[in-house]
């Protein structure tokens, strides 16, 4: 089932996912038969759509896949099978530079690590015009000046002309992170992919990023994606959230229905480990084993059947389908589906 924010088949979607799945080759060892080739599954056949001017976040622990559907977004790595669309264009057969170069002008990251994603060496104006100069952007130098100071001004680095020629180490982090982004929006992207943008920052500034980072989404209508192992901050910046778990999406709905009303096991675990500064209000913990399975042998059915204390028989048995239980919930879960509610625990035992 395809995963639609909110859109009829007839609207045009930005980004659309049609199974979409990755698989890495695992080295052989030197004692291991070489003729049985194995397979680690990073993204296991996923479907999304994202139209213009909506949010998704990815959610999940470590491992689960989301770094990777990141960059499957942005053509960083190629898929293995599946279909991605663009703007209604099969950009998964996009080969010669010049069509990568034109979806590249499109689609943009905000990178986790400002500290490493500038080139030490480059001032801030060198570092925002040179994708400017890739894409042949600005008749003179002068324009493409004036674009830099423009794209300064929209992340609040006011005056524009007083950080041109400031070089990375002498800028806080928080401003590192504005040119980070000044530097993707100076393209005037349709797509934007955010990968743990506030993770590397004081916290005393990650409000003021995030502020504006919703701000800029909305005035400019980016389709963007945000990918963080921090349910609240999701909670913030994005309308839906979808809830990965070795490489598949197991539960997705609105934001607020995700935190409040998790359906799946594993979501139900992951918002439980959110900290709260008020006991009473702390959800019950979900007690899923610490042994996760490996992504180069899957087990059949249900992936989470050896972690979740609610598992029977038929999780087994049978492979989970994502399912709409209601509002464009959907959830991979045979149990919460049967039930059409969330699964609770009474001495140890589903019920």
């Amino acid at each position: 089932m395809a995963i639609s924010l909110n859109c009829s088949d007839t609207d045009e979607f930005v980004v659309e996912l049609r199974n979409v799945k990755k698989l890495y080759p695992v080295r052989q060892s030197l004692f291991r038969n070489r003729q049985q080739s194995q397979w680690l599954t990073a993204v296991n056949g996923v479907d999304l759509r994202l139209k213009k001017g909506e949010s998704l976040g990815i959610a999940g622990e470590s491992g689960c896949g989301k770094s990777t559907m990141g960059r499957l977004l942005l053509k960083l790595i190629d898929s293995t099978e599946g279909q991605y669309l663009f703007n209604g264009e099969d950009v998964t057969v996009l080969r010669s530079k010049e069509e990568i170069l034109r979806f590249r002008r499109q689609a943009q990251l905000v990178f986790q690590n400002p500290f490493e994603a500038l080139n030490p060496r480059f001032t801030v104006q060198r570092s925002i015009t040179e994708p400017l100069t890739i894409h042949g952007i600005g008749s003179s130098k002068e324009e493409r000046a004036e674009l830099v100071k423009q794209a300064l001004r929209k992340v609040n680095l006011q005056p524009a002309e007083a950080f041109l020629e400031k070089y990375p180490h002498q800028m806080s982090g928080g401003q590192l992170q504005r040119v980070v982004l000044a530097r993707a929006l100076v393209l005037k992207p349709a797509f934007l992919v955010a990968d743990e943008p506030v993770s590397m920052l004081d916290v005393s500034v990650r409000a003021g990023v995030l502020n504006l980072m919703k701000e800029i989404a909305e005035e400019m209508q980016l389709a963007t994606v945000y990918i963080s192992h921090d349910l609240s901050l999701l909670q913030y910046l994005c309308d839906h959230t979808a809830i990965m778990y070795l490489g598949q999406i197991v539960e997705y709905g609105r934001t607020e229905d995700i935190l409040t009303k998790p359906l799946h096991p594993y979501a139900q675990a992951l918002v439980a480990a959110i900290p709260t500064l008020d006991p009473g209000k702390r959800p019950e913990e979900i007690p899923l084993s610490k042994h996760v399975p490996s992504p180069v042998d899957l087990p059949s059915g249900c992936l989470l059947q050896d972690r979740c204390p609610y598992a029977q028989a038929t999780c087994k048995a049978s492979e989970q389908i994502l399912t709409d239980v209601g509002d464009g919930h959907l959830v991979r879960c045979g149990l919460v589906c049967a039930n059409n509610d969330s699964l609770k625990l009474e001495g140890g035992k589903a019920v």
